[in-house]
This record gives C-alpha cells, structure tokens and sequence, in this order.
C-alpha cells in the first residue's frame, strides 16, 4: 500500500480534554484504510493565538482552529470569550495568508463530547448539568463532570469513538447551528459570529473541513 500524503492542521486547544480528543481524531483518521490523505494535528496550550503566530507558525498559507468554550452570560465569561476574539483578530493580522478560525462550543466542550453519542438541543443554566446526559450517551455514572474528564476516564470516552461517531457529531451540529439562525439574532466581534444562548458550535466547520479532505466525511 502506497504512503499517503500527511497535511498539517494547527491548533489552539484551550485545555487537556480538547488536546486529548484532537489526539484521538488524528489517530481515527490516520487508521482509516478509507482516507486518501494522513494528518499531522500541531496543538497548542497555555499560549495566545498573538503568540503562537509570532513564534510557532510557519510562512505561508495557514489556518489555526481556536478550540475554546463561551461559558456563561455573565460579564466576565462574556469578557473572557471576547478577549480571545479580539487576540485572534490581532494575530491573523500578524503574517500574511494566516487565517485564525474560531472552534468554539456554548456552553461548553463537553457539548461537542455529547453530540458524538446524542442530539440535544436543549437550553442548559450551567455546564454541570451536562454531566447527567454525558453518563447516559456514553453509560457511565461518574458523580461529577470533573471525574468524567479525569485523564483516565476521559480516555475511556474516548477509546469508544468512531469516525461515524465524529460524522454524527458534525451533522448534528450542523443542525443545532442551522436552526440557531432561523430562531436566533447572532452576535458579532472583530468579524466572528456566535450565539449568546446555548447550545452552540462552530468546531464542526473546521472537523467536516479535514474529514472532506480526507475523503473521509461522505454524505
């Protein structure tokens, strides 16, 4: 069998969990004897987009997903969560050809988590209440949602996903944005569109990107 072509993605993953899933992505792709193409994912933490353009990038045309969560409507999540908009702004401005994509999920990463396993479309007050629907998709019972992401028991969800589980959970994301703008008036800052009610997700865009590329997303 032929050695196949290995494109780079970048990223900025703004903790353990999100790194830990890209990891476990790259390595559902590149064992797919249906992909025409491997990946090398470049992930990030504990650095700003501003920083990670100046130092760590290449010339050229790149992107770099930000994978980071709105958490809240109170002033300071809504601070937090525009800051980061406002540090992308600024570095896509920094080298030529660079774009800084926005993989956000509202409330939450474990949103994205769940729909791998499970539609929902309802509108949650906190993130804790995830933790309920989380043990049911994937039959756990972890008592907190910080037992559900402790190293050794986030691995196990994610030891369980398939590529038809990534597929799922783009298509369903993809559903929960289009309906969002049917019902829904959308914020914008420095050119980034989100939604200030939950649920949300814009980290679809740039899965369903490398899937396709891949030959790997179908219908």
């Amino acid at each position: 069998m032929p050695r196949l072509f290995s494109k780079q993605y970048y990223f900025l993953a703004e903790g353990e969990c999100e790194e830990r899933y890209l990891r476990r992505l790259q390595e559902l792709i590149n064992e797919s004897q249906a992909a025409i193409q491997h990946v090398s994912f470049v992930i990030k933490r504990n650095t700003s987009m501003t920083s990670m353009v100046k130092n760590q990038l290449p010339w050229g045309k790149n992107a770099i997903v930000e994978v980071v969560d709105y958490e809240g409507s109170s002033q300071s999540d809504q601070q937090t969560f525009l800051h980061v908009l406002d540090d992308m702004a600024k570095a896509s401005r920094l080298k030529s050809g660079v774009k800084c994509v926005l993989g956000y999920s509202n409330l939450t990463f474990e949103l994205w988590i769940l729909l791998h396993k499970m539609d929902c479309r309802r509108t949650l007050d906190n993130k804790k209440q995830y933790l309920e629907l989380l043990n049911k998709a994937y039959e756990f019972d972890f008592e907190t949602l910080g037992k559900f992401k402790q190293e050794k028991n986030f691995k196990k969800v994610l030891d369980s996903l398939t590529l038809e589980d990534v597929k799922r959970a783009v298509k369903l994301a993809e559903a929960i944005r289009k309906q969002n703008g049917q019902n829904l008036v959308p914020k914008k800052h420095k050119g980034y569109l989100y939604f200030e009610k939950n649920p949300d997700c814009s980290l679809q865009e740039c899965i369903r990107e490398i899937l396709e590329d891949c030959g790997l997303m179908g219908e």
